[in-house]
């Protein structure tokens, strides 16, 4: 009787440590675990300041994807009822057939057509000049191109370009 409660016991702390080992192992994948925060189950107590509370380790945020901006027509007219085209292209290591089309945008201008060019892992989007916002003119006008993968990461990148906002003549 002993043994078979032994036996139990052990089976028992083995199915604790194996449902543990699992939750661990796919937090932040979407099976209901938070993946905001990672406790610290290492068995020593972290050293606390006084007056502050223990509270648990924020995990690193992935990083930004820097992709390569260039913007087409280098000068932009405010005034203009036309379009620009930003020209994009990924790292190596990323795939821009996952870029989602529908997260482009450029200073506020959500892209209006969109074309992926996978032998050059690079794509260009045409965007509409008067839907930009709080754009101001100047000589050398940074163009922000942000915009997320399929997968969950975002990327980013920027051209410069002269803005104009010519008057009545």
């Amino acid at each position: 009787m002993r043994i078979q409660a032994k036996i139990f016991g052990l089976i028992f702390i083995m199915f604790i440590t194996a449902l543990f080992l699992a939750k661990n192992t796919f937090a932040g994948t979407g099976f209901g675990v938070s993946n905001k925060f990672t406790l610290n189950t290492g068995g020593t107590q972290p050293t606390t300041v006084p007056g502050t509370s223990p509270t648990s380790t924020p995990e690193a945020t992935p990083a930004i994807i820097n992709v390569t901006v260039r913007i087409k027509p280098k000068v932009i007219n405010l005034k203009s009822k036309g379009k620009f085209t930003a020209f994009v292209e990924f790292p190596i290591e990323y795939n821009v057939s996952d870029v989602d089309g529908d997260t482009i945008e450029c200073e506020g201008a959500k892209a209006i057509k969109t074309r992926t060019f996978p032998k050059k892992n690079s794509f260009k989007s045409a965007f509409k000049v008067k839907d930009l916002k709080d754009v101001s003119p100047g000589n050398s006008v940074p163009f922000h191109v942000t915009g997320s993968l399929v997968t969950g990461e975002d990327f980013e990148g920027s051209a410069t370009v002269k803005v104009i906002n010519p008057g009545k003549k």
